[in-house]
């Protein structure tokens, strides 16, 4: 029988309220549902878009986003959830100088299964100093994800997915938000970039507005 995403949500809800930060005990529900339900996945994964198309027309559309190297899809987003659960859909060929080629973490921790395809995956100790923008980062361990393989990061775990299959998909279950933004170092300069989403700087573009609004048009 093809696994639905909301019987995920409901075997994630099951930890319990102290444990919703130690993302290890959430990672350990994860792959015990997909010890169970890896067979039919993709099948049950397509069978709750039709549903959501059918009961929440433009949600797939409203939450989707494309990245350098992926497009991301918004599955399941329950704002009274402490996660919430999404597809990478990987482009056809790595971009050298893309953001999952930087040494990057996150700002909410993950678990990932990687439904098709495989990719290259490295994990690092980092320094950076901020605002200098420069780090440095020590390669801790690297492997070749597969199909079928789960995995666990942290906010504050840095890694680099340098090489990816053609095809390759994977099933995400983040927290929210740890951190209000993420950093990533390029691997040949150790230059340091500071990445906050666009929502968050609404402010920011307002103040910059006003500021030329007072400067007035140029004779």
């Amino acid at each position: 029988m093809a696994a639905s995403l909301g019987s995920l949500a409901e075997a994630l809800r099951t930890v319990p309220d102290e444990a919703r930060h130690d993302w290890g005990q959430v990672h350990a529900k994860f792959s015990g549902w997909l010890a169970s339900n890896r067979a039919g996945l993709c099948q049950g994964i397509l069978s709750d878009l039709s549903s959501l198309q059918r009961s929440s027309p433009g949600f797939l559309e409203a939450g989707a986003r494309e990245t350098s190297s992926h497009f991301v899809w918004r599955l399941f987003d329950d704002p009274a959830d402490y996660f919430s659960i999404w597809i990478n859909e990987y482009k056809d060929e790595a971009l050298v100088g893309s953001y999952v080629d930087s040494i990057h973490n996150h700002r909410y921790d993950f678990c990932t299964t990687i439904l098709n395809g495989w990719y290259s995956h490295e994990r690092y100790s980092v320094s950076l100093a901020w605002p200098d923008r420069h780090g440095s980062a020590i390669l801790d361990g690297t492997r070749r994800a597969v199909t079928g393989d789960s995995l666990l990061l942290r906010a504050h775990d840095f890694h680099r997915i340098p090489e990816f299959d053609k095809g390759t998909l994977t099933l995400l279950v983040k927290s929210r938000e740890r951190q209000p933004w993420s950093f990533s170092i390029n691997p040949e300069t150790g230059v340091v970039n500071r990445h906050v989403p666009a929502n968050a700087r609404l402010s920011l573009l307002e103040a910059k507005l006003k500021l030329i609004s007072r400067r007035g048009v140029p004779s």
